[in-house]
């Protein structure tokens, strides 16, 4: 409806009903009890045995072929195809970061090491400007970089400490 259409009747209408809203008392729905108020200690056990499983996921779909660098790293799709190198969509590079965060959390060594692979796959998806695209050799939108810039700020912010100084160098270099 444009304003200059709006007739002093519908204004008046519309507002009534607006400021029924305002009216209505703040606490009236404050003894509907939250169903996920859980302590910060439970959240903290839910929320990491979650990202663990999802780690756990993505490891397992992992691509694991040293001797092939253009799909080495990356996730594969196991919606697509059963095949150990099904389709990989894009925006692997992301896992950088969950893969990092429980590297820190539990200490195991292969979380550290998907992360790196993953990050080294993402060396397939650098364009020559710099930006990162979705799958190598796109043929249309090439604007994924912000995504994979911020995983990767957060991962050298808050997990840098996990990686020897070469490889921290190169990651803050990308």
């Amino acid at each position: 409806m444009k304003l200059e259409k709006l007739k002093r009747r519908k204004f008046l209408e519309l507002s009534s009903f607006g400021s029924l809203g305002l009216a209505m008392p703040v606490n009236l729905f404050q003894d509907i009890p939250n169903l996920f108020d859980f302590s910060d200690e439970q959240s903290d056990e839910i929320f990491y045995a979650l990202l663990k499983n999802w780690c756990d996921g993505m490891l397992a779909v992992q691509i694991i072929d040293p001797a092939n660098r253009i799909v080495h790293g990356a996730l594969a799709c196991p919606a697509c195809s059963e095949e150990p190198t099904a389709p990989i969509h894009g925006r692997c590079l992301d896992a950088v970061f969950p893969f990092l965060f429980i590297a820190d959390k539990t200490g195991e060594d292969k979380y550290l090491q998907a992360a790196i692979r993953v990050f080294e796959w993402g060396e397939n998806v650098t364009m020559p400007d710099g930006s990162w695209t979705v799958v190598q050799n796109p043929t249309s939108w090439k604007g994924i970089s912000v995504f994979g810039a911020i995983a990767l700020a957060e991962s050298l912010k808050y997990f840098g400490h996990l990686l020897d100084d070469q490889r921290k160098e190169q990651w803050t270099n990308r």
